[in-house]
């Protein structure tokens, strides 16, 4: 019995040296199918401490890091090891525009009802004076 014990003893701590070790800390972030939040943008919201290891990569705050951003609805967490960190945002679905005249301001409204984000609302003119967009809003 004594020897079961030290035995798994010794695994516990080459187990914990390994995974405290630098052989899976996390140095390749992917920011995957985004099409409004950058991967600059998400690198800056997601606070991921210097030499964090691919075992103790918290998904729920890096979640609650990228829902900062109003487009956010969601995120995919994914490890590949040894090294990599794939993180994929699911976006709000736009199923609105409100426009506000008085503000001369459009907004993007989303699928679960959140107010997304303003919209632009000018109209480009091409060089034979043609509008191309027609007046509609268009997202950033």
């Amino acid at each position: 019995m004594g020897g079961v014990l030290a035995v798994l003893a010794v695994l516990v701590v080459v187990a914990t040296v390994v995974i405290n070790s630098g052989l899976f800390t996390a140095t390749d972030i992917q920011i995957q199918g985004s099409e409004h939040v950058t991967k600059h943008d998400a690198i800056q919201l997601i606070d991921l401490p210097e030499g964090t290891s691919l075992f103790n990569v918290d998904p729920d705050q890096i979640t609650e890091d990228l829902k900062q951003n109003p487009w956010v609805s969601g995120v995919d967490v994914q490890r590949q090891f040894p090294h990599t960190l794939i993180i994929t945002p699911t976006e709000r679905k736009v199923i609105a525009i409100a426009y506000i005249s008085s503000d001369d301001l459009a907004w993007a409204i989303g699928d679960d009802d959140t107010w997304i984000a303003p919209l632009s609302t000018s109209v480009e003119v091409d060089d034979q004076a043609t509008s191309s967009r027609q007046g509609r809003a268009q997202i950033p």
